[in-house]
């Protein structure tokens, strides 16, 4: 896969945007009353980056 403007790889860009979601998930706890919402859509995104990786693992 080639590199993207960061020097990353897709894969590797994945990877930060599992830790981008994992930090989104520990700063929706500052937010009470948005939490449950966040962390549903934090969920979906989880989802499609899973999606993306079964994907690469595939091809």
């Amino acid at each position: 896969m080639g590199a993207g403007p960061a020097g990353l790889t897709y894969v590797g860009r994945l990877a930060q945007a599992y830790d981008d979601l994992a930090e989104m998930d520990r700063r929706a706890a500052e937010l009470p009353h948005r939490a449950r919402y966040l962390r549903l859509i934090n969920d979906y995104g989880r989802r499609s980056l899973d999606a993306q990786r079964e994907w690469l693992d595939a091809v």
